[in-house]
């Protein structure tokens, strides 16, 4: 009896109908709880489904009835990775290719999993090792290029990749992270080729259409990128996408001037945002680290740090710093193109040593005055370790820029590590400021999650500003101040004036930042499309195109507008 049921559970999934395949599987467990196979496809559609504490239920049952399973141990792998409980995942792959060592997609799971761990070294063996077995496993191919992506090889990586999709052309994830990479590498002719081969495989998938919609909207091509927009439809379940949507169709109505239904998409786009990152991040953390230092860094007393001893010899860095949305990464580039300078972008080396000091003081900014001298030295060799890692070179007659805009907040812990290092402080219109940030699609995190509305991103303004205010009147800081207007306007003038206060000649190669930004690689900050342009100003003084619905925030940065002689 229960063979005819199980004939007919598998002739079910074959007709797609899951849930006429589900009820006969648990009928067959109600009378017969050890039916392996029953176990194992339940166990596995619930994984599917969602329903984790049901699928781990089976699988391990599975696994009990047959210890050698191999195939059980393999999903289960694969419901912990869904889980992110990767240790476990780990465990369960390395279960795998010890009962088979030749299930190619095992290797390619444990590599996954070694990826997510940052154990690299590892997750390229068992990718390498998945290829071996199975010379077509389009998935490994695309991981160990993602892996090589990762780590900045980009012709290995879009090699692999392109292999995936070879192998398979209906393999929508190759598509997508070519896509993707060559929308990174900002290779245009590549990724309009690369869409059009999408287009071919996948005539109506929203998410080709959506790169599409990018893809014209980088091309100023508006109407079209709208067009191509307003008619796709993404799930609920597919919320990434749908702020995509948002976010492309907001900056196309903008540069129509239709700024209403721009306004009403960006404003769509931060609910989407806030609805992906919910529960994951807290503005206020990120406005109580302010405050703290607000409350210590308000006298004059302090002025210096006490004299710090020098073991390491090399150059304290240059801190590029600014509100989010100021021109720093446009700032980033033009001086990436002397010769003389290196720029680390935006890399949390810095935070790392602020956790390290925190440990050490328990958030108490009285004790950062007599910390351990040979605690700062470590913090010191620590960060220069790391930058050599990351840039690769350690040539102590070049400038390293070290490009954070919101260490702005860390100056006074900067400074008791670094007694001689410089800041560039990079200035914008505040509305134009805070409005870009509330524009921008950001990867939220406690600082990010401040710029889903006007008004938190206006409050956020205000309260960083004040606190650069108080270090200004706390210590003597070696900084120049650059704004992008000068940038825009006075081009020549305004960078001879940065190299100048960085102790450098001129060189011609600063206007060819195009050039440099082409030649960057992958770009990692949300301003990748926009450095590889020429300075344009239609973005100064965009904001009064917005002021009605800027009007209740405009007071918060009236102080600061005048401050800074806007």
């Amino acid at each position: 009896m229960n063979k005819e049921k199980f004939d007919l559970a598998l002739q079910n999934l074959k007709k797609k109908n899951i849930k006429g395949a589900i009820e006969l599987f648990e009928k067959i467990l109600e009378t017969e709880p050890n039916h392996l196979q029953s176990n194992f496809i339940l166990g596995t559609i619930c994984a599917q489904s969602k329903n984790f504490k049901k699928a781990h239920k089976l699988l391990n049952k599975a696994i009990q009835i047959k210890p050698f399973f191999f195939e059980a141990h393999n999903n289960l792998g694969l419901l912990h990775m869904e889980l992110q409980q990767l240790e476990k995942a780990k465990k369960c792959f390395e279960t795998v290719v010890k009962i088979n060592p030749n299930y190619s997609d095992a290797y390619n799971n444990l590599g996954m999993t070694l990826i997510s761990l940052s154990e690299n070294d590892d997750a390229k063996k068992n990718l390498e090792k998945s290829i071996e077995i199975n010379k077509k496993n389009f998935q490994a191919y695309l991981n160990l290029g993602l892996l090589y992506r990762n780590s900045e090889k980009i012709e290995l990586a879009e090699e692999l990749i392109i292999k995936s999709i070879e192998i398979n052309p209906k393999f929508l994830p190759g598509h997508i992270n070519l896509m993707q990479l060559y929308e990174k590498l900002n290779e245009d002719e590549k990724l309009n080729e690369s869409i059009n081969n999408a287009e071919i495989n996948f005539k109506n998938s929203p998410i080709v259409k959506l790169y599409k919609g990018k893809f014209l909207y980088k091309k100023e091509k508006f109407p079209e990128a709208i067009n191509n927009l307003e008619n796709i439809n993404f799930k609920s379940s597919y919320l990434i996408l749908e702020e995509t949507r948002c976010s492309i169709l907001a900056k196309s109505y903008d540069q129509l001037n239709k700024n209403e239904d721009a306004f009403q998409y960006f404003k769509k786009s931060n609910e989407m945002n806030f609805k992906i990152y919910e529960g994951k991040n807290n503005k206020n953390n990120f406005l109580n680290l302010i405050s703290k230092r607000k409350k210590f860094f308000n006298n004059l007393l302090i002025k210096k740090w006490p004299t710090t001893k020098r073991g390491n010899k090399k150059k304290d860095p240059v801190f590029l710093i600014g509100f989010p949305r100021s021109g720093t990464t446009l700032l980033d580039t033009i001086l990436r193109s002397h010769s003389s300078i290196k720029v680390m972008e935006e890399l949390p080396i810095l935070e790392n040593i602020i956790i390290k000091l925190n440990k050490n003081t328990n958030g108490d900014f009285n004790k950062l005055r007599n910390i351990n001298e040979n605690l700062l030295s470590e913090l010191r060799d620590y960060y220069y370790e790391n930058r050599t890692k990351i840039i690769k070179e350690d040539d102590n007659n070049k400038i390293y820029i070290d490009k954070m805009p919101l260490n702005i907040i860390y100056v006074g812990e900067i400074l008791r590590i670094f007694p001689n290092a410089k800041f560039i402080l990079m200035l914008r219109h505040p509305c134009d400021c805070v409005l870009s940030s509330f524009m921008q699609s950001f990867k939220l995190n406690d600082a990010m999650a401040n710029f889903l509305s006007l008004e938190d991103s206006a409050n956020l303004y205000n309260n960083v500003m004040e606190l650069w205010t108080k270090y200004l009147k706390s210590f003597s800081i070696n900084y120049c101040s650059v704004k992008y207007e000068n940038i825009v306007f006075n081009f020549e003038k305004t960078i001879s004036s940065i190299l100048e206060f960085l102790d450098l000649p001129w060189s011609d190669n600063v206007f060819d930042f195009q050039k440099t930004a082409k030649n960057r690689g992958l770009i990692h900050t949300p301003s990748y499309n926009q450095v590889v342009k020429p300075i344009y100003n239609k973005s100064v003084g965009r904001w009064k195109y917005y002021e009605k619905n800027m009007s209740d925030i405009v007071p918060i940065l009236n102080p600061w507008i005048k401050k800074f002689n806007y």
